[in-house]
């Protein structure tokens, strides 16, 4: 695959996120988030914000880190502008302040990104940031952990499914490789029981003709 191609999502990945982002707007907007019964300058720019930090999901198999730090940075920001800067005061106090698009951003590092250990870092990260455990409550722990869990254990069934779908496909080859080469093999000792018949053949009727010429 050329490098132009890797950087531009597929379609369906960008409408995809879209959808997401379009989501997350509107469900903010209904205070189903963060969003403050009065909103100011902060929220608007935090949800103008919020649009393209969604919109990253599209780019999940390319940069899944880089989609996994968008959205935590983002929930983060909005964490610290509520407590303890007091610049946001949500609706809801109770909610979640992570966007759904987490959901689709937590299943990229551990299928897209090889190295595990580095993708099972973020994911720590990330899931503290959108539990906030230093505000405990069993809405923020429990929507918290839905929406960084689900991705991921999609992630490793799906990416364990990859791995057996691959090793048949290379067994399968194999076994083929192995019927042609014994073919092969078979064919060529067929060869060679012909040449020395053949040559066994000539051999008795050369015999047979210096027997008769020599009578």
């Amino acid at each position: 695959m050329r490098q132009g191609e890797r950087l531009v999502p597929h379609p369906t990945k960008a409408a995809i996120a879209a959808a997401f982002g379009s989501l997350d707007t509107g469900l903010t907007l209904v205070g189903g988030t963060w969003w403050p019964d009065r909103p100011g300058t902060f929220a608007w720019v935090m949800l103008t914000v919020q649009a393209p930090a969604c919109a990253s999901v599209a780019f999940r198999r390319i940069a899944p880190l880089t989609v996994v730090g968008m959205l935590g940075t983002f929930t983060l920001a909005v964490t610290l502008l509520i407590s303890p800067a007091g610049v946001l005061t949500p609706a809801h106090p109770g909610n979640a302040w992570a966007p759904l698009a987490t959901v689709l951003a937590a299943y990229g590092p551990l299928f897209y990104q090889q190295n595990r250990r580095t993708a099972y870092f973020a994911l720590a990260a990330f899931t503290l940031v959108v539990m906030r455990p230093w505000e405990p409550s069993v809405t923020n722990l429990t929507v918290g952990l839905l929406r960084t869990a689900v991705g991921p254990l999609l992630a490793l069934h799906f990416d364990t499914r990859r791995r057996l779908m691959q090793a048949l496909v290379e067994r399968a080859e194999r076994a083929e490789r192995e019927r042609h080469l014994l073919a092969g093999q078979a064919r060529a000792e067929e060869r060679a029981r012909l040449a020395g018949e053949m040559h066994d053949v000539v051999t008795h009727r050369v015999s047979l003709m210096v027997l008769q010429a020599g009578r």
